[in-house]
């Protein structure tokens, strides 16, 4: 998952000569990014590959950036 100008697309989506990467986005704080996933999850499957059963663990991986989601801009060409 990724942002490309502004809307959530799969990483399929992103093309390095039409897209460009400006930074990651992280929810700024753990409350928000457990609201996006929603508070009735029982585990969250961390992109890391491990699964985290706990808010400590969850929070823990969130502090180290195992969330961040990758923003890009399209790239525009100047007329000539």
């Amino acid at each position: 998952m990724a942002y490309l100008d502004g809307k959530v697309v799969g990483d399929k989506e992103i093309d390095p000569a039409k897209h460009r990467f400006i930074g990651k986005f992280r929810h700024p704080s753990i409350g928000a990014f457990m609201e996006t996933f929603g508070p009735s999850y029982d585990v969250i499957a961390c992109p890391c590959g491990r699964n985290l059963w706990t808010r400590e663990e969850t929070y823990d991986h969130w502090l180290q950036g195992h969330f961040d989601t990758s923003m890009y801009e399209s790239i525009l060409k100047e007329a000539v």
